[in-house]
């Protein structure tokens, strides 16, 4: 290896001719090269590397379509439909159904929505891979419509059960009323046999009466 000798810094300043400092940089890359070359190489290919996996993820999307009340404002209906697609128990659902071992939090913080119109609502969700992707966005979409479908059968409940009691009530004074009616009947029927019964025994006493007049008159 050849060696050049140290130039003497000495005689440096401001004055001194700039050919002096050009040469004394080609001199060190000359004797560095492979060195600073072998950093730079290496720091390539870990920015290749940090990029290549962290653009690795991938995107699944889907749309649902969506039912409301029709006594409910549909605006109001379908942005809570996008609050229990973000729930706890939805992540903690698909967790249970793939058997996946992260947290509902992390899996909550991959799935996103949008809303499309007052009936679609479009969820997606990020993957290392799309075959996951797509898996995970399909149960996450299942989750929340059965989580969905618990909570209206739950609000539904309630009001089913009042209007059973009111049905009930209903029928219990249906069947009184029934019952008032059919005993006056009853009792109106009896009367009337009673008339009846009253008016053939005094016709029957008008009858033979002549017979019971004439027997009094012959007795001494």
């Amino acid at each position: 290896m050849h060696w050049e000798p140290v130039p003497d810094t000495s005689a440096w300043g401001p004055g001194a001719p700039l050919l002096t400092t050009l040469r004394d940089i080609a001199g060190a890359l000359r004797r560095w090269w492979f060195p600073v070359v072998l950093v730079a190489l290496l720091m390539m290919a870990a920015g290749i590397a940090y990029g290549g996996w962290a653009g690795s993820t991938s995107t699944a999307s889907t749309t649902i379509l969506l039912a409301h009340d029709p006594a409910l404002d549909e605006n109001t209906a379908i942005a809570t439909d996008d609050q229990l697609l973000h729930a706890r128990p939805v992540a903690e659902l698909v967790i249970k159904r793939l058997g996946l071992s992260v947290a509902p939090e992390d899996l909550q913080a991959e799935i996103g929505t949008v809303v499309l119109t007052p009936q679609l609502l479009q969820l997606s969700v990020k993957a290392t891979d799309p075959t996951t992707a797509t898996r995970t966005a399909a149960a996450v979409a299942q989750a929340f419509l059965d989580f969905r479908a618990e909570q209206l059968v739950g609000r539904r409940t309630p009001s089913l059960r009042s209007g059973r009691r009111r049905l009930t009530r209903s029928s219990a004074s249906m069947t009184a009323s029934r019952g008032k009616g059919t005993g006056c009947r009853q009792a109106r029927l009896r009367s009337r046999a009673r008339h009846r019964t009253s008016s053939t025994n005094g016709h029957d006493w008008e009858r033979r009466s002549p017979t019971l007049r004439s027997r009094s008159k012959s007795s001494p």
